[in-house]
């Protein structure tokens, strides 16, 4: 990949970039039900590349979310590859196995995003659920020998199809849950927090960028990835 970017344009961007993911941070936490994560901020933000790679992560929130989030998103796009996606998309995952998240309440909604009809970028968050059903309340029971026992296990799922929650599917988990409210209501925070992310990417490439290709591959080289930062030509 040879792009030319001068320094100043590419710190603009990484900033511009965490500066995003932070803000999704900041709408889910404030948009939140649950204490989990009004209170506790046990929950985290990131953007992607359309094919995973990692481009910004949010300061606020749990390490341990935005050092799994990775696998997780490798883990949805091979159920849901990006071309198979729609604006307004949210996929959900809980599920551990394979390569999921940490433990069962730690659900994450990935979202994609679209410039000029074309998938550029992915934004995602995972959030600690207060329940999502097993044998004891908060779905982290002591003792246990399967994981059936821990809770409620969702593979990727299209929860959200172009804008619109799929009600049947959110029935179905609302009802294996013992805090129906909280869940939904921080799943919503979830999608509220993706679609900040969806807004601001969109207007950062449209700003940056006409050839939408160009603008999707400047925050590959503002990331912190040092080999990519070391083959930009400056």
């Amino acid at each position: 990949m040879d792009i030319r970017i001068d320094p100043v344009s590419l710190e603009v961007m990484r900033n511009a970039l965490m500066s995003i993911s932070d803000e999704m941070s900041a709408a889910l936490v404030r948009t939140a039900y649950s204490t989990n994560i009004k209170d506790r901020r046990d929950a985290s933000c990131a953007i992607y590349m359309a094919n995973g790679d990692v481009v910004a992560q949010s300061e606020i929130g749990t390490p341990l979310h935005l050092g799994v989030m990775p696998a997780v998103v490798r883990t949805v796009l091979k159920q849901f590859p990006v071309s198979s996606l729609k604006p307004g998309d949210g996929v959900l995952y809980n599920n551990p196995y394979p390569e999921g998240p940490g433990h069962l309440n730690d659900v994450t909604l990935v979202s994609p995003v679209f410039v000029e009809g074309e998938p550029v970028a992915l934004v995602a968050n995972q959030a600690h659920h207060v329940d999502v059903g097993g044998t004891a309340p908060g779905s982290m029971p002591f003792g246990v020998t399967e994981i059936f026992q821990v809770g409620l296990q969702i593979p990727p799922v299209r929860i959200i199809k172009e804008r619109a929650v799929d009600e049947e599917i959110m029935s179905l988990v609302r009802e294996n849950v013992r805090t129906k409210v909280e869940f939904k209501g921080d799943l919503m925070a979830q999608h509220a927090a993706n679609n900040v992310g969806e807004q601001r990417l969109m207007d950062l490439f449209r700003k940056y960028g006409t050839d939408v290709r160009t603008a999707a591959a400047i925050p590959v080289m503002a990331s912190f990835f040092l080999p990519i930062l070391k083959s930009v030509s400056v």
